[in-house]
């Protein structure tokens, strides 16, 4: 029976944290923290092995730190889709998942087999991370009290990337924004929204005085910048977004909006959009992220979220923009 008196919750929280202080970079914080996790919890009964796994987009995450994982595991789950597998199941969910045994077959022949499999979501509040996937070494160390241990480990895990996200969003402002002005503020802040949220197009614009159509500032491609464009409000998703002040439509966004010949013509399938408005409530402008696949509809919170942070000044360049523009009318 497996001495559980011995291990200390409150300890591995600690070393957790110390790490923060010493690694701005997530993708080493993770590893290090990997690190540690395995060697307390064979404590609870499981192996010296584990793997964490980051939400890359809204599809696929990817295994960022790993220890004493067989090379035939990590060729076959370097990148492993939402609720493909234990581990996919687990990422975005509110419990963890579990999976005596796991067989993966292919040409007739096993690749890989592994047993006692427990997967654990990484969340903070309605944000989700990605997994962290440990491994008992018998099914009769499956105990709610560790199941309770690792679930708040993984929460401590969640709290410090969400912190570590927001200190970099800080970050940018500072070294980027702030240094930036005119179009070249609206490309840097439209290339850093795709790289956040892996989306293919970002479009910031300009609504026109009679909310009929709204012009492009920037309009992105990845991170080629296209011509700008006009769009008609009507029959498209930002005429819903001036109702709204955020839409989503993760997916048959043309099926929606038949009429709008711009997501056809960029064979758009999914649309995010926030509402910039002035200090009245009048809309000044939108940040529109585009892409020609489907999206998860459960990144509707942290969208959002990050978005906001940038709409204060966002607001204010684009009042600007307004002005500049009625100038020359």
């Amino acid at each position: 029976m497996i001495e559980q008196a011995n291990f200390s919750l409150q300890k591995v929280i600690n070393k957790l944290l110390e790490i923060t202080t010493k690694e701005k970079d997530i993708d080493t914080f993770l590893t290090k923290s990997l690190d540690i996790i395995v060697d307390e919890i064979e404590l609870l009964g499981f192996l010296n092995k584990g793997i964490i796994f980051l939400k890359r987009n809204n599809e696929f995450m990817k295994v960022i730190a790993h220890k004493n994982i067989d090379e035939a595991v990590l060729q076959e789950c370097g990148n492993i889709r939402k609720k493909d597998c234990v581990c996919g199941k687990a990422l975005c969910s509110i419990t963890h998942q579990f999976k005596k045994d796991v067989e993966k077959i292919q040409d007739n022949k096993v690749i890989l087999t592994e047993k006692n499999i427990c997967s654990f979501p990484i969340n903070y509040k309605d944000n989700c991370y990605g997994v962290l996937t440990l491994y008992l070494k018998d099914e009769l160390y499956y105990y709610e009290t560790t199941v309770n241990e690792i679930t708040s480990i993984c929460n401590t895990i969640g709290l410090v990337i969400h912190e570590k996200r927001m200190q970099r969003y800080a970050d940018f402002v500072k070294n980027k924004l702030d240094v930036s002005y005119g179009d070249q503020y609206f490309k840097h802040l439209a290339n850093f929204f795709i790289e956040e949220f892996k989306m293919k197009y970002c479009f910031i614009g300009t609504y026109g005085n009679s909310l009929e159509q709204i012009s492009s500032i920037v309009f992105m491609d990845n991170h080629k910048q296209l011509d700008n464009i006009i769009c008609d409000i009507e029959n498209s998703p930002s005429g819903v977004l001036l109702r709204d002040h955020f839409s989503m439509f993760p997916k048959n966004v043309q099926t929606i909006f038949p009429d709008d010949i711009e997501l056809k013509k960029y064979d758009i399938q999914s649309y995010v959009g926030i509402l910039l408005h002035n200090e009245n409530k009048i809309p000044v402008g939108a940040i529109v992220l585009m892409h020609d696949r489907t999206i998860d509809e459960e990144e509707q919170e942290d969208m959002k979220q990050v978005l906001s942070i940038f709409t204060p000044r966002l607001r204010g360049e684009c009042e600007r923009k307004l002005y500049e523009n009625n100038l020359f009318i």
